[in-house]
């Protein structure tokens, strides 16, 4: 909110400078949060970009046909082909690449990958 649309003229100087010094500090919080969010959405960004490089080589090179491996890093072999399932794309993960978590949808456990599905 911009202080030229609130009518301050009742107030006091002492209270106009102390909400005028509140209205700043909450626009400071919020630039620094989108910075944040900025740099955060980047790297998700990138290593993403880096994880279908890695999904795409190694589909050329022929590996995770029969589903043992982590179908994000492809670095990980599952012991009898188990992993974690994502509940929204069914990709399959290992530790690192997704996790067990509470899902908003139904407030039960589930499974979530690291890539699209993990964002809000």
């Amino acid at each position: 909110m911009d202080l030229g649309e609130i009518d301050l003229s009742h107030l006091t100087e002492e209270e106009r400078k102390q909400i005028e010094a509140v209205m700043k500090r909450q626009k400071d919080e919020e630039d620094k949060e989108a910075k944040i969010k900025r740099v955060l959405e980047d790297d998700l960004e990138h290593y993403t970009q880096a994880v279908h490089q890695v999904s795409k080589e190694a589909k050329e090179r022929g590996l995770n046909v029969n589903g043992a491996y982590c179908q994000i890093c492809h670095k990980v072999k599952f012991a009898d082909g188990v992993g974690h399932s994502c509940n929204y794309c069914q990709t399959k993960s290992c530790a690192r690449c997704g996790g067990k978590v509470t899902l908003r949808s139904n407030k039960k456990n589930g499974c979530l990958c690291i890539m699209e599905c993990s964002r809000p």
